[in-house]
Protein backbone atom coordinates (compact mmCIF):
# COMPACT_ATOMS: atom_id res chain seq x y z
CA UNK A 1 0.00 0.00 0.00
CA UNK A 2 1.39 3.42 -0.60
CA UNK A 3 0.22 6.76 -1.04
CA UNK A 4 -0.69 8.46 -4.41
CA UNK A 5 2.05 10.04 -6.24
CA UNK A 6 -0.24 12.15 -7.78
CA UNK A 7 -3.19 13.66 -6.09
CA UNK A 8 -6.60 12.33 -7.36
CA UNK A 9 -4.67 10.40 -10.03
CA UNK A 10 -4.00 6.57 -9.17
CA UNK A 11 -1.79 4.91 -11.56
CA UNK A 12 -2.77 1.62 -9.75
CA UNK A 13 -6.06 0.23 -7.85
CA UNK A 14 -6.94 2.34 -4.69
CA UNK A 15 -7.24 0.76 -1.11
CA UNK A 16 -8.00 3.99 0.74
CA UNK A 17 -9.83 6.83 -0.04
CA UNK A 18 -11.13 10.01 2.05
CA UNK A 19 -14.85 10.94 2.00
CA UNK A 20 -17.53 12.46 4.38
CA UNK A 21 -20.32 10.83 6.02
CA UNK A 22 -22.55 11.39 3.10
CA UNK A 23 -20.80 8.53 1.34
CA UNK A 24 -22.56 6.10 3.61
CA UNK A 25 -25.30 4.75 0.64
CA UNK A 26 -22.35 3.99 -1.97
CA UNK A 27 -19.65 2.82 0.43
CA UNK A 28 -20.14 -1.26 0.22
CA UNK A 29 -20.20 -0.80 -3.74
CA UNK A 30 -16.93 0.84 -3.36
CA UNK A 31 -15.71 -1.80 -0.85
CA UNK A 32 -16.85 -4.28 -3.75
CA UNK A 33 -14.32 -2.91 -5.63
CA UNK A 34 -11.41 -3.05 -3.04
CA UNK A 35 -11.60 0.49 -1.75
CA UNK A 36 -11.92 1.13 2.13
CA UNK A 37 -13.31 4.65 2.84
CA UNK A 38 -11.73 6.88 6.08
CA UNK A 39 -14.54 9.40 6.64
CA UNK A 40 -13.99 13.04 7.86
CA UNK A 41 -15.55 13.60 10.84
CA UNK A 42 -18.74 16.30 10.57
CA UNK A 43 -18.78 19.43 11.26
CA UNK A 44 -21.70 20.37 13.39
CA UNK A 45 -20.62 24.01 13.53
CA UNK A 46 -21.90 24.05 9.72
CA UNK A 47 -25.28 25.09 8.64
CA UNK A 48 -25.89 22.97 6.15
CA UNK A 49 -24.68 19.39 4.48
CA UNK A 50 -21.21 21.21 3.69
CA UNK A 51 -20.29 20.16 7.03
CA UNK A 52 -20.26 16.90 5.61
CA UNK A 53 -17.97 17.53 2.61
CA UNK A 54 -14.56 16.22 2.68
CA UNK A 55 -13.19 18.54 0.52
CA UNK A 56 -14.16 21.52 2.75
CA UNK A 57 -11.85 19.77 5.48
CA UNK A 58 -9.58 18.28 4.13
CA UNK A 59 -6.65 18.80 0.96
CA UNK A 60 -4.34 15.37 -0.12
CA UNK A 61 -1.55 17.80 -1.61
CA UNK A 62 0.63 14.53 -2.40
CA UNK A 63 4.05 13.40 -0.78
CA UNK A 64 1.95 11.79 1.71
CA UNK A 65 1.23 15.55 2.44
CA UNK A 66 -2.34 16.36 3.65
CA UNK A 67 -3.62 19.85 5.15
CA UNK A 68 -6.52 19.30 7.63
CA UNK A 69 -9.12 21.74 9.10
CA UNK A 70 -8.88 21.81 13.29
CA UNK A 71 -12.27 20.16 13.66
CA UNK A 72 -10.09 16.72 12.06
CA UNK A 73 -8.35 15.78 14.83
CA UNK A 74 -9.35 12.31 14.97
CA UNK A 75 -8.97 11.86 10.97
CA UNK A 76 -5.24 13.28 11.81
CA UNK A 77 -4.34 10.59 13.71
CA UNK A 78 -5.85 7.94 11.88
CA UNK A 79 -4.28 8.77 8.78
CA UNK A 80 -0.60 9.87 10.52
CA UNK A 81 -1.14 5.58 11.26
CA UNK A 82 -1.78 5.12 7.56
CA UNK A 83 1.56 6.83 7.83
CA UNK A 84 0.70 10.51 5.85
CA UNK A 85 2.21 13.52 7.42
CA UNK A 86 -0.75 15.51 8.17
CA UNK A 87 -1.05 19.50 9.07
CA UNK A 88 -3.83 21.50 10.69
CA UNK A 89 -3.88 24.79 9.09
CA UNK A 90 -3.51 27.86 11.30
CA UNK A 91 -7.67 29.58 9.73
CA UNK A 92 -10.70 27.59 10.54
CA UNK A 93 -12.70 26.74 7.54
CA UNK A 94 -15.97 28.21 8.66
CA UNK A 95 -19.40 28.07 7.52
CA UNK A 96 -20.02 30.83 5.67
CA UNK A 97 -18.20 31.76 1.47
CA UNK A 98 -15.24 32.11 1.36
CA UNK A 99 -14.27 31.09 4.76
CA UNK A 100 -15.64 27.53 3.91
CA UNK A 101 -13.09 27.80 0.56
CA UNK A 102 -9.67 27.84 2.66
CA UNK A 103 -8.75 23.93 1.42
CA UNK A 104 -11.03 23.65 -1.61
CA UNK A 105 -8.45 23.16 -4.06
CA UNK A 106 -7.65 20.86 -6.72
CA UNK A 107 -3.90 20.23 -6.34
CA UNK A 108 -2.08 17.70 -8.90
CA UNK A 109 1.77 16.75 -8.88
CA UNK A 110 1.67 19.82 -11.81
CA UNK A 111 -0.33 22.32 -11.22
CA UNK A 112 -3.19 24.03 -8.38
CA UNK A 113 -6.41 24.73 -9.60
CA UNK A 114 -7.93 27.75 -6.76
CA UNK A 115 -9.40 30.87 -6.01
CA UNK A 116 -5.63 32.23 -5.16
CA UNK A 117 -6.80 34.97 -3.15
CA UNK A 118 -8.60 33.30 -0.68
CA UNK A 119 -6.64 29.86 -0.32
CA UNK A 120 -4.94 28.53 2.79
CA UNK A 121 -1.44 29.85 3.05
CA UNK A 122 -0.10 26.51 4.03
CA UNK A 123 -1.18 25.62 -0.13
CA UNK A 124 0.25 28.59 -1.16
CA UNK A 125 3.81 27.74 0.55
CA UNK A 126 2.99 24.07 -1.01
CA UNK A 127 2.54 25.67 -4.26
CA UNK A 128 5.91 28.06 -3.83
CA UNK A 129 7.92 24.72 -2.80
CA UNK A 130 6.87 22.71 -5.41
CA UNK A 131 6.65 24.91 -8.22
CA UNK A 132 2.96 24.22 -8.95
CA UNK A 133 1.25 26.38 -11.84
CA UNK A 134 -1.18 28.41 -10.39
CA UNK A 135 -4.55 28.08 -12.27
CA UNK A 136 -6.67 31.30 -10.59
CA UNK A 137 -10.24 31.53 -11.28
CA UNK A 138 -12.84 32.87 -9.34
CA UNK A 139 -14.69 30.03 -8.76
CA UNK A 140 -13.83 29.28 -4.78
CA UNK A 141 -15.13 25.92 -5.08
CA UNK A 142 -12.20 24.47 -6.88
CA UNK A 143 -12.45 20.93 -5.95
CA UNK A 144 -15.62 20.56 -5.81
CA UNK A 145 -15.88 21.98 -9.41
CA UNK A 146 -13.50 19.54 -10.95
CA UNK A 147 -13.00 16.07 -11.79
CA UNK A 148 -9.26 14.71 -12.77
CA UNK A 149 -9.30 12.55 -15.36
CA UNK A 150 -5.76 12.50 -16.16
CA UNK A 151 -2.27 14.94 -15.88
CA UNK A 152 -3.46 17.44 -18.24
CA UNK A 153 -7.70 16.56 -18.79
CA UNK A 154 -10.42 17.60 -16.67
CA UNK A 155 -14.26 18.04 -16.21
CA UNK A 156 -15.88 21.04 -14.70
CA UNK A 157 -19.56 22.50 -14.13
CA UNK A 158 -17.78 25.98 -14.16
CA UNK A 159 -17.11 28.40 -16.57
CA UNK A 160 -14.79 30.17 -14.80
CA UNK A 161 -12.44 27.35 -13.82
CA UNK A 162 -12.80 26.06 -17.49
CA UNK A 163 -11.94 29.45 -19.36
CA UNK A 164 -8.88 29.18 -16.46
CA UNK A 165 -7.86 25.45 -17.47
CA UNK A 166 -8.41 26.18 -21.25
CA UNK A 167 -5.87 29.26 -20.97
CA UNK A 168 -3.16 26.79 -19.25
CA UNK A 169 -3.22 24.94 -22.09
CA UNK A 170 -4.85 21.88 -20.69
CA UNK A 171 -7.86 19.65 -22.56
CA UNK A 172 -11.26 20.27 -20.51
CA UNK A 173 -14.74 19.15 -20.83
CA UNK A 174 -17.41 21.64 -19.61
CA UNK A 175 -20.58 20.22 -18.80
CA UNK A 176 -24.30 22.05 -17.33
CA UNK A 177 -24.75 22.45 -13.93
CA UNK A 178 -28.39 20.92 -12.49
CA UNK A 179 -27.44 17.04 -13.01
CA UNK A 180 -26.03 15.96 -9.56
CA UNK A 181 -28.05 16.72 -6.56
CA UNK A 182 -26.68 18.25 -3.38
CA UNK A 183 -28.69 17.89 0.00
CA UNK A 184 -30.41 21.74 0.91
CA UNK A 185 -29.00 23.18 -2.23
CA UNK A 186 -30.48 23.88 -5.78
CA UNK A 187 -27.54 21.78 -7.29
CA UNK A 188 -24.15 20.32 -6.88
CA UNK A 189 -20.89 20.20 -8.61
CA UNK A 190 -19.33 17.68 -10.66
CA UNK A 191 -16.07 17.15 -8.61
CA UNK A 192 -17.94 16.30 -6.09
CA UNK A 193 -19.98 13.58 -6.88
CA UNK A 194 -16.75 11.34 -7.95
CA UNK A 195 -13.32 10.42 -8.02
CA UNK A 196 -10.64 8.19 -9.51
CA UNK A 197 -10.47 4.64 -8.02
CA UNK A 198 -7.71 3.26 -10.27
CA UNK A 199 -6.11 4.40 -13.04
CA UNK A 200 -8.90 3.98 -15.86
CA UNK A 201 -11.84 4.01 -13.92
CA UNK A 202 -13.94 7.31 -11.97
CA UNK A 203 -16.42 6.37 -9.25
CA UNK A 204 -19.79 8.09 -9.27
CA UNK A 205 -22.03 8.64 -6.71
CA UNK A 206 -25.65 7.77 -8.30
CA UNK A 207 -26.06 6.64 -11.60
CA UNK A 208 -23.48 8.81 -14.45
CA UNK A 209 -26.20 7.80 -16.83
CA UNK A 210 -28.75 10.35 -15.43
CA UNK A 211 -26.04 13.48 -16.49
CA UNK A 212 -27.86 15.24 -19.10
CA UNK A 213 -24.28 15.32 -20.49
CA UNK A 214 -23.13 11.82 -20.13
CA UNK A 215 -22.64 10.89 -23.30
CA UNK A 216 -20.16 13.62 -23.63
CA UNK A 217 -18.58 12.47 -20.33
CA UNK A 218 -18.25 9.45 -21.49
CA UNK A 219 -16.52 9.91 -24.34
CA UNK A 220 -14.28 12.58 -22.56
CA UNK A 221 -13.26 9.92 -20.70
CA UNK A 222 -12.54 6.83 -22.69
CA UNK A 223 -10.27 9.52 -24.66
CA UNK A 224 -8.23 8.77 -21.51
CA UNK A 225 -8.76 5.52 -21.43
CA UNK A 226 -10.97 5.72 -18.26
CA UNK A 227 -14.67 4.21 -17.74
CA UNK A 228 -17.57 5.80 -15.53
CA UNK A 229 -18.94 3.35 -12.42
CA UNK A 230 -21.96 4.10 -10.81
CA UNK A 231 -22.31 3.34 -7.50
CA UNK A 232 -26.27 3.92 -7.17
CA UNK A 233 -29.16 4.31 -8.94
CA UNK A 234 -30.28 7.63 -8.19
CA UNK A 235 -29.16 11.14 -9.80
CA UNK A 236 -25.31 11.53 -9.40
CA UNK A 237 -25.08 13.33 -5.50
CA UNK A 238 -22.57 16.12 -4.57
CA UNK A 239 -21.90 13.97 -0.96
CA UNK A 240 -17.73 15.96 -1.37
CA UNK A 241 -15.96 14.21 -3.58
CA UNK A 242 -14.39 10.50 -3.64
CA UNK A 243 -10.26 11.36 -2.55
CA UNK A 244 -8.15 8.81 -3.40
CA UNK A 245 -5.56 8.38 -0.60
CA UNK A 246 -2.93 4.82 -1.20
CA UNK A 247 -2.96 2.50 -3.79
CA UNK A 248 -1.61 -1.00 -4.37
Amino acid sequence: MNALKSPHLPQKNVITALAGELIAPYEEELGKNGVKIVKTVPNLSFSSSLGFHADLFANFLGKGRILLDSSQQIVKSTLQNYGFECKIVNKKVTDKYPGDCLLNCTVTDRLCICFYDITADEIKEYINENSLTVVNSKQGYSKCSVLPVSDNAFITDDISVYNALKSAENDVLYTEKGSIELKGFPYGFIGGCAGKISNDCIAVCGDIKLHKDFDNIKSFCRNYKTELMSLGNGQPEDIGSIIPLTEE
